[in-house]
């Protein structure tokens, strides 16, 4: 599995806890999402596992826009 996502923003109505990240997670390698307590390290993981909408950006799973997968 390859994850590539640009230009994320994302939040909760007008509150932005992300903006503009990019994330490459390679497949057969190991990424962690390190950082202080608040600073949106599950926010972004919700977003790219589509459990909440990102505002601005795309995320693509090897290859496909993840918006054009279904869920199941």
């Amino acid at each position: 599995m390859e994850l590539k996502a640009s230009a994320l923003q994302i939040g909760y109505g007008e509150h932005i806890v992300v903006d503009h990240m990019d994330i490459h997670i390679q497949r057969d390698k190991i990424t962690t999402i390190i950082g202080p307590n608040g600073s949106g390290k599950s926010t972004v993981l919700k977003a790219i596992t589509r459990l909440i909408r990102y505002q601005q950006g795309s995320v693509v799973l090897n290859g496909r826009n993840l918006l054009s997968i279904k869920p199941k």
